[in-house]
């Protein structure tokens, strides 16, 4: 009842964290995280069904858990196409950014089976298990309650040990394909100085199939036909089983960069003597291949690489191997105590409690390709995990290979020279990695891989000779490892690792500490024949037995007859049975020359005089190789020109001698012959300490300068340089000044400008243009054309002429002779008045014309005397002239004959007609007479209308 109540209360008490804010977290130390939002980025998780229009977009990169980064400028343009947004952090030092989606990751003090319900109070859903203990756990936030605030509220649970963002880090692939050199797999040959004793090891087991090899990276090619099947054990896909059920099969995508995983198996598990390709180095160890990650994915979720972690430790695999890595600048931000929880759950109780060995590469350098130091936080420096970085065919270090304290081991990989042998190991076969066609496509982060033209190996496409990289390096040494283990399977995770540091060959003709450490090599670089060696005897026997390393030994002394020998006698030789000058072991490794004198074994000091004044020379006596350990003491260097000369690093550095004079117009040196100080005057440019001055540059010893020139030609302000700033000041003032215009006139400064007023000139005349003339200042009025009022409604058309306005009289004559025409002052409309005088109304055929009411009337002129028979007398409208006019042919006439009728006109005549007898007047006609003029008629008829016709 107690505890029903409490829970509710502490969810009271906690909800002022859970507040909004900066964007914190406390991390597992208890310390409060700032993180710092992305200023031009923005992650978003894409709608259903519209990543594809994500992924053609410029600049768009995606992550784990569908999330897809891109330029804060275009999250209007896909705003429609978002789901929701992801929180986007920057990592101080980096152009890269962190994510965070709803994931969080929560450790509980003690282990509980419901941890349901205490997980809620702090908005959380449990969305997995991450170890078997029940203590961690992958939980996701519930909708509406932020990831931050979460983490934080989850964290001040008394119950919670931490609570810490699950954020998606950006991660380093550590490897680096390019040219290639020969010859193929160098550092197994016994004729290669650099090489690891492959053959030697070989000798004595070629790896057991109980010894799992994980390799945790972009996947496993299990296909490949250098992977003995019977030896491939269960792998892994994480990406491709969250949230759905286990995903079993590693198999990588088809690009060269996905091939990094099968790269890396095969340098550590390929088969041998099997016709085949190439040779691991624990070729008959079986392999595990984990796909971690998408190569293409540049971040993973952290819970990505524990869940990676836990499947290799929970199902058995003895040796780790991790060619990746997250960024150094991204650690100190993204809180990666749950991977090293992870981590040493595999070193501490992998393989039922005797323990896993677990690799990570050092790392590839800085973003130029120079070493870095390894980060204090990252996972390559963890204690309990063996970090390797590399070294060449020449067993120097790679100036790429990450360097640190923590360096456990150095292994072969490719140099930096363009001549430079690289590291030949299986590809995915065919065509979907490195190699395709027999040749060499150089994978791309954002993009198609591009073909280089380089040869490979075969045109098989299953294998490729330019891997690189401490990628390379960490599985050759897993291997090593893995050929430790099977020698001796009872080994424990920290002897087999231990095994391999101490066996490890001191190379590169460098000082190694007083614990056979080095920085740069670590403990040496792997030797798999000593080491197998030393594995097979096992560790701590007692004096008597054989040995072949001083660990072998109880009394960590293990004696050989000759340096060279593999292997010698615990606690050594007794030399009381021995003629003399037999040769011994004196349990010295400080000492040459061992030989039986007398009944013991006597010997001379080892010489370690290196004739370096800068070190103290001395002999390890644990294994007799000699320690130059670097001192401070003073030193003579033999520089004159030095002074305070001292030991650093080995090497006697002075200060050069300081003849700086402090004038900068002299080059100041040292005379190397007698130490004096020589000050050569120079032409440098300097500075005068005058910020009112420019081009300083040195003359005959000294700054010599211009005066700097502030002048804006304005009379409107007063020019000064400012003393402190050097910047040129222009204050405006109110006093008078000139425009250089004469016309215009009242000239005074007005805010920085010349203020004037324009000198006016009007005539009122609009027949002048009136303006100022610049030459001289005066007036001038100037006479135009233009268009004008006179005034005066009686006239019309006015325009200026000479300067004045003029027009014509207004015409208000409409043509009629009967009227008195005149404009009205008025309005200057026209009056038309009608009066009663003679006119002319222009027809001649008129007489007498005079005006009636306005209009010209005459009388018409008389022409009857001309009229007869078929003529009328006419006017003729243009002479006025009468004349006759003959009427239309046909037109009835009389032709003033009593005893005829029906005439008819005929071309001006007037044609008799039918004969009337009996008329009145007399007249008579016979009846023939009257048929004769029967017919005349018909025929005068036809004759008549025939003419007419025509």
């Amino acid at each position: 009842m107690q505890s029903s109540i409490l829970i509710p209360l502490m969810v009271m008490v906690l909800a002022p964290i859970a507040r909004s804010g900066p964007p914190t977290y406390i991390n597992s130390h208890g310390k409060l995280v700032l993180l710092q939002e992305a200023k031009d980025r923005i992650a978003v998780l894409p709608a259903p069904g519209q990543e594809k229009n994500f992924s053609t977009e410029a600049g768009h990169i995606r992550h784990p858990g569908g999330i897809w980064e891109l330029p804060l400028a275009q999250k209007s343009k896909m705003q429609a196409l978002i789901q929701r947004t992801v929180s986007i952090f920057s990592i101080p030092g980096s152009e890269r950014v962190l994510l965070l989606d709803r994931q969080i990751i929560v450790k509980l003090r003690n282990p509980t089976k419901k941890p349901d319900d205490l997980l809620q109070t702090a908005g959380l859903e449990l969305l997995s298990q991450l170890d078997r203990q029940g203590q961690m756990f992958l939980c996701s936030t519930t909708k509406g309650v932020a990831t931050l605030d979460a983490a934080r509220t989850a964290t001040q649970l008394p119950a919670v040990l931490w609570a810490l963002p699950d954020f998606v880090v950006p991660i380093e692939w550590y490897f680096q394909p390019r040219d290639p050199l020969y010859p193929e797999q160098w550092y197994h040959q016994q004729n290669s100085g650099a090489h690891i004793h492959s053959e030697e090891a070989w000798e004595l087991t070629l790896g057991q199939s109980q010894v799992i090899v994980a390799v945790i990276d972009t996947g496993l090619d299990a296909d490949h036909p250098d992977f003995a099947a019977n030896r491939i054990v269960t792998g892994y896909d994480v990406p491709g089983s969250y949230p759905g059920p286990i995903d079993n099969d590693p198999t990588p995508a088809a690009d060269a960069l996905n091939a990094h995983g099968t790269c890396c198996a095969g340098l550590a598990v390929a088969s041998i003597d099997n016709q085949e390709g190439m040779a691991g180095i624990c070729p008959g160890c079986s392999l595990m291949g984990i796909l971690m990650a998408d190569a293409k994915d540049n971040a993973i979720e952290i819970s990505q690489a524990i869940e990676a972690i836990n499947y290799a430790t929970q199902n058995g695999a003895w040796v780790i191997s991790n060619s990746w890595g997250f960024i150094q600048e991204a650690i100190p931000v993204a809180e990666m105590q749950p991977l090293y929880d992870a981590i040493e759950n595999a070193v501490n109780n992998g393989r039922n409690g005797l323990g896993s060995v677990v690799l990570f590469a050092s790392g590839n350098g800085d973003d130029s390709g120079r070493a870095v130091a390894i980060g204090a936080n990252e996972l390559a420096n963890l204690p309990s995990v063996m970090a390797v970085g590399g070294t060449d065919h020449t067993d120097t270090w790679v100036d790429y290979s990450n360097f640190g304290p923590n360096l456990s081991v150095v292994a072969p990989t490719a140099g930096t020279a363009p001549a430079d042998p690289a590291i030949l190991t299986t590809d995915t076969i065919a065509s979907r990695g490195f190699s395709r066609d027999g040749e060499f496509w150089a994978p791309q982060q954002f993009g198609p891989d591009t073909n280089t033209g380089l040869p490979e190996p075969d045109a098989s496409g299953n294998y490729t000779r330019y891997f690189n990289g401490t990628s390379a390096a960490c599985p050759i040494a897993a291997g090593v490892v893995a050929l430790v283990f099977s020698a001796n399977p009872s080994l424990t995770g920290a002897e087999a690792r231990l095994i391999v540091e101490q066996t490890a060959e001191k190379v590169g003709g460098v000082s190694y500490d007083g614990n056979g450490h080095n920085d740069y090599y670590g403990y040496g670089r792997v030797q798999a024949g000593r080491a197998v060696r030393a594995a097979r005897i096992g560790m701590q026997n007692p004096d008597g037995s054989v040995c072949a390393e001083n660990f072998n030994c109880s009394s960590n002394d293990c004696q050989k007859t000759l340096p060279g020998d593999f292997y010698g006698m615990c606690g050594g030789v007794d030399c009381s049975s021995l003629a003399d000058g037999t040769a011994c072991f004196d349990g010295d490794l400080c000492t040459d020359n061992d030989q039986c004198q007398q009944g013991s074994c006597s010997a001379t000091a080892k010489d370690c005089n290196d004739g370096n004044d800068c070190t103290h020379d001395s002999c390890d006596s644990e294994n007799g190789n000699c320690v130059f350990i670097f001192h401070a003491d003073a030193c003579e260097d033999g520089d004159l020109c030095t002074e305070n000369d001292r030991c650093a690093q080995g090497i006697c550095v002075g200060a050069v001698k300081d003849c700086t004079d402090g004038n900068d117009c002299t080059d100041d040196s040292c005379n190397p012959e007698n130490a004096v100080c020589i000050h050569t005057p120079n032409t440098n440019v300097c500075n005068d300490g005058d910020a009112c001055t420019i081009d300083d540059q040195c003359q005959m010893g000294i700054c010599a300068s211009t005066a700097m020139i502030c002048a804006d030609d304005n009379e409107c302000t007063d020019d000064s340089c400012d003393a402190i700033s050097g910047e040129c000041l222009f204050i405006p003032h109110s006093g008078p000044c000139d425009d250089g215009l004469l016309c215009t006139e009242n000239d005074h400064c007005d805010q920085g400008v010349c203020s004037v007023t324009a000198i006016v000139c009007a005539d009122e005349n609009p027949c002048t243009d009136d303006a100022c003339d610049p030459d001289n200042g005066q007036c001038v009025f100037a006479p135009n054309t233009q268009s004008c009022d006179d005034d005066n409604p009686c006239t019309e058309n006015d325009r200026c002429q000479s300067g004045a306005c003029l027009a014509a009289e207004k015409d208000c004559d409409d043509g009629n002779d009967c009227t008195n025409d005149s404009c009205q002052m008025s309005d200057g409309s026209c009056q038309h008045l009608a009066h009663t005088g003679v006119c002319d109304d222009q027809d001649p055929c008129t007489l007498d014309d005079s005006c009636v009411d306005g209009a010209c009337l005459g009388t018409a002129k008389d022409c009857s005397s001309l009229n007869s028979a078929c003529n009328d007398g006419v006017c003729h409208p243009e002479t006025g002239s009468c004349q006759a006019q003959t009427r239309a042919d046909g037109k009835a006439c009389q032709d003033d004959d009593p005893c005829t009728e029906m005439e008819i006109c005929q071309e001006g005549e007037c044609i008799a007609g039918v004969h009337v007898c009996g008329a009145e007047g007399g007249c008579s006609c016979s009846q023939s007479a009257a048929r004769t003029s029967s017919w005349f008629c018909i025929f005068f008829l036809a004759l008549l209308l025939g003419r007419r016709r025509c």
